[in-house]
């Protein structure tokens, strides 16, 4: 565990911090092809980051795309624009 900003909240590593949702997140963020986890459904929100210039990396998020579509999550695509603005693509 990392310290945080104002308010001291904690920053995880779940892959490191076997206790489940240790500081009750609602939202957890998935960086560098992280798997969706077994305990995903536990979330609000899970938020899959990937390098869409980088092919290995948007071939990876599409199986995890393909992955949580099959487990039943509703899914949204959100790509940023020619001016940094985010825009939902799916």
């Amino acid at each position: 565990m990392v310290p945080g900003g104002a308010g001291g909240c904690p920053a995880t590593d779940p892959a490191h911090d076997q206790r489940r949702k240790p500081n009750g997140a609602t939202v957890r963020f998935l960086v560098d092809g992280v798997a969706v986890p077994a305990d995903a459904k536990a979330y609000q929100r899970i938020v899959l980051l990937f390098n869409g210039d980088d092919p290995d990396a948007v071939d990876t998020a599409r199986l995890r795309w393909s992955d949580a579509k099959k487990q039943g999550f509703d899914l949204t695509y959100w790509q940023s624009d020619e001016h940094g603005r985010w825009q939902r693509k799916a």
